[in-house]
């Protein structure tokens, strides 16, 4: 905002008029780093900001999402196959695929049972599945069960243009290409 020459109001509007098109698609937002700023020097959230305008759900720091992916065996209305998401911004860093895949496996301390821990702190896309064991009792019966975890950070939206030659990378992060001109510049 202090080298800007956008105000952050016309910076909202900017946004949400890029957004709009895709707004369906969008299960909501969430505060990151950036942000708190304006949180904790203004009482203001630019993101809850953003959602309003457009009309999405604003979750603040987390969200926990519970989403039906898969129809019933029996027939529409039917219990099927659901997931759970936590989603937050994350913290921490790390130079490596392994250090900002640590960095998404602290979230499953933070909240226990989703099937997808979602994060985007380091600005590194990274993915990957573990297997956890969990006693199971329904109707009368106890079992342990195991099933995939994934944990995955989704990283940033910083190939806004054409790359720039591979050897020219991110401070900070080795594997993740910076893109010429785009905004994370």
């Amino acid at each position: 905002a202090k080298d800007s020459t956008m105000s952050l109001s016309a910076t909202v509007a900017t946004l949400a008029e890029e957004l709009e098109p895709i707004k369906d698609r969008i299960l909501g937002g969430i505060d990151g780093n950036h942000e708190h700023a304006a949180i904790r020097d203004a009482d203001l959230s630019l993101v809850e900001l953003l959602c309003d305008r457009l009309g999405i759900p604003y979750c603040g720091d987390q969200a926990v999402i519970r989403m039906h992916i898969a129809p019933g065996r029996n027939g529409p209305g039917r219990m099927g196959r659901s997931a759970t998401i936590y989603a937050t911004h994350g913290s921490g860093g790390g130079n490596t695929e392994g250090a900002t895949l640590n960095v998404v496996t602290k979230l499953t301390k933070m909240f226990n049972g989703a099937d997808l821990y979602l994060c985007g702190h380091t600005h590194a896309p990274v993915a990957d599945s573990v297997l956890v064991t969990e006693l199971v009792q329904a109707r009368g019966d106890v079992r342990l069960i195991q099933r995939p975890v994934w944990l995955v950070n989704a990283g940033s939206f910083q190939r806004w243009t054409a790359p720039v030659a591979e050897p020219e990378r991110e401070k900070g992060n080795n594997w993740h290409p910076l893109e010429k001109d785009g905004f994370a510049v």
